[in-house]
């Protein structure tokens, strides 16, 4: 009886060792997938983040540079421009270049011509006008109003710090030549200038000219002396 109960125990042993070799290994890859997952380190992370955010600046930056700059400058068009520098005009008032040089009557030019002997060596240092004035300016020159038919030149400086006006008038052959004369010196005037003086002043006629000089008193004497000379006094 032992023996069969031996026996049985023994079968039981050997069918349950069998069972045991024929029952497959539990899977344990999903763990261990798990677990590397888990186990990744987190350096790996942040660099993949830190690469997006540079990725994303670098677009960004792309972005900006493309932008189209708006360089269009709002101009109100009721404000006029400010010029750099004055529009010159041929025919604005001043401009009358070439008009006495170009313009000139023989007799106006006979007239000016003997000016020029008169002052010819006296001030040659001195810039002046040398021109045919205008009746409107007789006042200013010879201090007198303008006489229908007479004929005045100037040998002026042209620079008014400078005391220096020549002016020879020829008169019309019926007009009086002393009173004329003697109105020029009684009005002449040798503080005309700004702050400066003629030093000396001189009228003289021969014939149907009067001439007027105020200036250094050299330089009278050196044009009343080819005054004499001009005209055989």
């Amino acid at each position: 009886m032992k023996k069969i109960i031996a026996f049985i125990l023994a079968l039981t042993l050997v069918f349950s060792m069998a069972a045991c070799a024929s029952k497959p290994a539990e899977d344990t890859t999903e763990d261990e997938t798990i677990t590397d997952t888990e186990n990744v380190p987190e350096t790996d992370t942040d660099a993949d983040t830190d690469a997006d955010a540079e990725t994303d600046a670098d677009a960004e930056t792309d972005a900006d540079a493309e932008e189209p700059v708006d360089t269009d400058i709002d101009v109100d068009a009721d404000q006029p421009a400010t010029p750099e520098e004055p529009v010159s005009d041929g025919d604005a008032a001043g401009d009358t270049t070439g008009d006495t040089a170009t313009e000139l009557s023989a007799e106006e030019q006979e007239v000016l011509d003997t000016l020029q002997q008169l002052v010819a060596g006296a001030a040659d240092e001195i810039m002046c006008d040398n021109i045919i004035i205008s009746s409107d300016q007789y006042p200013y020159y010879l201090f007198i109003d303008y006489i229908e038919g007479s004929i005045a030149a100037s040998s002026s400086a042209m620079i008014g710090s400078i005391p220096h006006s020549v002016v020879l008038l020829k008169l019309p052959e019926d007009a009086d030549v002393a009173a004329v004369a003697a109105e020029i010196e009684e009005n002449m005037d040798p503080r005309k200038w700004i702050c400066v003086e003629a030093e000396a002043t001189m009228v003289k006629t021969s014939g149907q000219y009067v001439l007027m000089v105020m200036s250094s008193q050299a330089t009278v004497d050196a044009i009343s002396a080819n005054f004499d000379t001009v005209f055989g006094a």
